[in-house]
């Protein structure tokens, strides 16, 4: 007899399997969905030899510790699964420029980070204590309009700070708090994390990564991600509910702006609600044979994150002899807007890092570069696509043998590369994009929470992951799974 179910979710990757095992949880029945043969996504592993390379590249904020406990780590806890996480206590920023090189270092605990910017720019302490009041007035209430705690008007008279801020850019924020220039570029060096010009990001988005940094640090999973996904699809199964992996969706049939079925590649499945973990764009282009005017519409009007191009290297080498940072980034110089212009071009230099012991005598190096979505593309065909991976993949990796003056080629014993062809072809995200939209204008992280319910189009139909309202960050999309399931739960 064939099951029925009260949600399906598409896609496994973190967010759809939080977002499933939170509604398991309250008594729905629920299906996964995931056309790949793994969970997880873009969070997962795969092996190269001895080597083990874990592809959930940026670090968890939010998570904290068990003395600390950040979101994350609350969540965690709801769903009833424990990891081990590994904190880090700096996150390491390379500046190159010529023959004179910068390297700074900011601590994760406030008191740390603001005596650490005084040594580097005499006179900002005022400015950085100031902007940290900022963070936390932020933090709490979008935390109260999230869950819908207050209302519009209360938030107003409680948070006078939020209200004038809300509409902010980074940089007229910062002037306004008379922070040195050179504070200022420190600060907003972390563009690279939101994939958004420091030009056009919001201030509150800035506010909050800073202030969950400076709280909770940057954590990274003692497992792989794959083990995490795994684990997650284990409870999701112990608690009745169900994933069915290389069981790709070919459409969601909607009647009279109603979803009403789910077709895959084996079956068709009645049901009502969907939360789909993967691109708008790709859903409502191959999925949904007829769309409303009014999501075409806003589909158009927005803008894709930036497309990643990863090397993954196995080396012949210790950690401590490499002597590379556990989390780096090097930028061409401090000119940030300039920057996210240069992603324009295949061969930028904006290039960010990570090592990790795969055991004591050898270590894997990730090396992240970027481009704007349609960049990759208009560079590459068919007859030239392998001779670009190759020669992009020397750029990168000649790019920082240079600025840090150290060897690896020789060191290299296993190397993949991923480009945005492949994050496109595993996770059917238009240009490759792991970043979701850019954060810009209506897609910034307020304009999304504000206006979430008029992007409910099609009944039955909602997303979940990096595309969702929380944007594009690692714990975010965590987090947005729980969120999103929350809501449907009231619904």
């Amino acid at each position: 007899m064939k099951e029925n179910y009260d949600v399906i979710v598409i896609g496994s990757g973190l967010s759809g399997l939080i977002t499933a095992l939170t509604l398991q949880k309250k008594g729905k029945k629920v299906l996964v969905l995931e056309k790949g043969k793994l969970p997880g996504g873009v969070a997962t592993s795969f092996m190269r030899g001895r080597f083990t390379f874990d592809v959930g590249f940026f670090g968890l904020l939010k998570y904290g510790s068990i003395e600390n406990k950040g979101e994350l780590y609350e969540l965690w806890q709801r769903l009833n699964i424990d990891f081990k996480i590994n904190m880090k206590k700096s996150l390491p920023i390379v500046f190159f420029q010529g023959n004179e090189k910068q390297e700074y270092s900011f601590p994760s605990k406030m008191d740390d980070f603001v005596l650490k910017m005084e040594e580097y720019v005499p006179n900002s302490k005022d400015s950085i204590i100031s902007f940290f009041g900022l963070c936390e007035d932020i933090k709490e209430a979008l935390g109260e309009l999230e869950n819908k705690e207050i209302t519009e008007q209360e938030i107003q008279l409680k948070y006078p700070n939020f209200v004038q801020l809300a509409s902010q850019k980074v940089l007229p924020v910062l002037e306004k708090l008379n922070m040195p220039k050179k504070a200022m570029e420190l600060l907003t060096s972390v563009w690279v994390y939101f994939g958004t010009s420091i030009k056009d990001l919001s201030f509150v988005s800035f506010a909050l990564w800073w202030d969950s940094y400076v709280h909770y640090g940057l954590s990274y999973p003692q497992q792989t991600y794959y083990d995490i996904t795994a684990t997650l699809q284990k409870e999701l199964e112990t608690l009745g509910g169900k994933v069915l992996l290389l069981e790709p969706v070919t459409e969601i049939v909607v009647v009279e702006n109603q979803v009403t079925q789910v077709k895959t590649n084996k079956d068709t499945y009645d049901v009502n609600e969907v939360i789909a973990s993967v691109s708008p764009a790709y859903v409502y282009e191959k999925l949904i044979p007829s769309i409303p005017e009014e999501v075409r519409q806003l589909e158009n009007e927005r803008l894709l994150g930036l497309s990643p191009f990863c090397i993954y290297l196995g080396l012949n080498i210790s950690k401590e002899e490499l002597k590379l940072p556990e989390t780096f980034f090097l930028l061409p110089n401090t000119k940030h807007d300039e920057t996210f212009k240069s992603l324009e071009k295949i061969n930028n230099e904006v290039l960010l890092g990570r090592t990790y012991n795969n055991d004591e005598n050898t270590t894997v190096l990730e090396l992240m570069g970027f481009f704007k979505p349609d960049c990759f593309a208009k560079a590459v065909s068919k007859e030239n696509y392998f001779a670009m991976k190759n020669m992009l993949a020397e750029h990168y990796l000649s790019l920082l043998e240079q600025e840090k003056n150290i060897e690896i080629r020789k060191y290299i014993e296993e190397m993949d590369i991923a480009t945005p062809v492949t994050f496109a072809r595993y996770t059917n995200s238009p240009g490759g994009t792991i970043f979701g939209y850019l954060q810009k204008g209506y897609d910034n992280i307020l304009s999304r929470i504000m206006n979430e319910n008029a992007e409910n189009i099609i009944k039955g139909l909602h997303f979940c992951g990096s595309f969702s309202s929380f944007a594009s960050d690692t714990s975010n999309t965590m987090l947005n799974g729980e969120y999103e399931a929350n809501k449907l739960g009231k619904e």
